[in-house]
C-alpha cells in the first residue's frame, strides 16, 4: 500500500498506473508542458495522485486550501493562471461558479462519478477506466513541479515555486533522522495543500531516498468560523 484514506487505498503498482493514465488524460484535455493545474480537494488519495500526475504531464501542480473563502480560491486560480481544475464533488459548485465568471472553459476533472457533469467537465473514474497517451515524464530535477501559496499575512498570498530537487533534498535530509522503514505507516492529519504535507506525507513516501512506507490520510479538523 502507498496511500489510504477512509474510502480507498492504492498500491505502489496502482499508483504508477493511475498517475500515468491521469497525466495522459490531462494532456489530452489540453494541459501543455509548463501549464498550471489547480488542485482544489479535501484530504484524499486522489490528492496525492494528482500531486504526482500533474508533473508527470510536464505541468505544475498548484494546490489551493479547500477551506479557503471563495475569493481566496479565485485569487489563486487567477494568479497561477491554471487551465485545469482538479476538484471533488464537495467543491464542484464553487468551481463551476469560478469557471462561469472567466473567459474560456476550464476543464474540470472530478474525483468520483457525478451523473450531472456539465460541458467541459470529466469524471476522474471514467477517465482512468480508459487507456491514455503515455505521460510526458519530461521534468528535470531543477524544473518547477509544484506551486504552493503563502498564507498572505503581509498581503495577498504569493505563489512559491518548488522544484523536485528542492523537495527531495528535504526528504533526504529528514528521512534518516526519523528512522522510518518499509514497515512504517505515516498518519497524516496535515492538510495536504500545505508544503509540509506535500514533502513529508506524499513525496517522503514515494521518493527513492525515502523508506517506501505508506501514508494514511485523515481529514484535518474543520476550520472554526
Amino acid at each position: 500500500m502507498a496511500f489510504r484514506d477512509d474510502r480507498r487505498a492504492v498500491s505502489y503498482a496502482e499508483l504508477a498506473d493511475r498517475t500515468a493514465r491521469l497525466a495522459g488524460h490531462l494532456q489530452d484535455l489540453g494541459l501543455q508542458q509548463g501549464d498550471r493545474a489547480l488542485l482544489y480537494l479535501d484530504n484524499a488519495v486522489e490528492t496525492a495522485e494528482a500531486y504526482l500526475a500533474v508533473p508527470r504531464a510536464g505541468a505544475i501542480a498548484v494546490c489551493a486550501n479547500p477551506g479557503a473563502a471563495v475569493p481566496e480560491v479565485a485569487h489563486v486560480l487567477d494568479d497561477s493562471g491554471s487551465r485545469i481544475v482538479i476538484t471533488d464533488a464537495a467543491h464542484l459548485d464553487v468551481v463551476r461558479g469560478l469557471v462561469a465568471e472567466r473567459d474560456g472553459i476550464l476543464a474540470v476533472v472530478v474525483t468520483g462519478s457525478d451523473p450531472d457533469l456539465a460541458a467541459g467537465e470529466s469524471a476522474n473514474d471514467a477517465l482512468l477506466a480508459r487507456e491514455a497517451a503515455a505521460p510526458r515524464d519530461c521534468l528535470g530535477l531543477d524544473d518547477v513541479a509544484w506551486m504552493l501559496y503563502t498564507t498572505g499575512t503581509t498581503g495577498r498570498p504569493k505563489g512559491v515555486y518548488l522544484t523536485q530537487r528542492g523537495c527531495f533534498w528535504v526528504v533526504a535530509s529528514w528521512t534518516p533522522a526519523v528512522g522510518m522503514g518499509p514497515d512504517d505507516v505515516v498518519l497524516s492529519p496535515l492538510p495536504l495543500f500545505h508544503s509540509y504535507a506535500l514533502v513529508v506525507c506524499v513525496l517522503g513516501i514515494v521518493a527513492p531516498s525515502g523508506c517506501r512506507c505508506s501514508t494514511v490520510t485523515a481529514s484535518p479538523r474543520p476550520r472554526r468560523s
